[in-house]
């Protein structure tokens, strides 16, 4: 994939969100869309064009778990990859909840290059 790819980042404090799009900035992605809670990520991952999901666990309206079984459970949506950001205490949630096909997780706080190495194993290879 190269840095083309189109990103949901769905995060409802606004400074997280910025830390977040700053590290995928530092890694050369260009295409990021935001949204501050679940329902309204999932809207604009339901109009199509999706190509990974940065979610995190504690959202408001739809948690990050609940938007994640929704995705899982739709036939269009379960093969976009789905980075979970989780606190430590949340780590162990994650286990089971995942499928390691396209799914994974990543502890606050974190770097842009952490967060790059995730995202290289989601999509298989490093943006260009």
């Amino acid at each position: 994939m190269d840095s083309n790819i189109n990103i949901i980042l769905i995060e409802d404090f606004p400074f997280m969100r910025r830390i977040i799009r700053d590290c995928l900035l530092e890694l050369g992605f260009v295409n990021i869309l935001e949204a501050d809670d679940g329902s309204t990520g999932l809207d604009i991952i339901n109009r199509g064009k999706t190509e990974l999901i940065i979610s995190d666990y504690d959202l408001p309206d739809m948690s990050g778990i609940e938007l994640l079984k929704v995705i899982q459970s739709s036939d269009g949506l379960k093969d976009i990859p789905f980075l979970m950001v989780v606190k430590e205490t949340q780590a162990d949630e994650m286990t089971g909840l995942l499928d390691p096909e396209s799914q994974d997780f990543i502890i606050k706080p974190f770097t842009a290059d952490m967060l790059g190495r995730k995202i290289e194993m989601l999509l298989g290879e490093s943006p260009k």
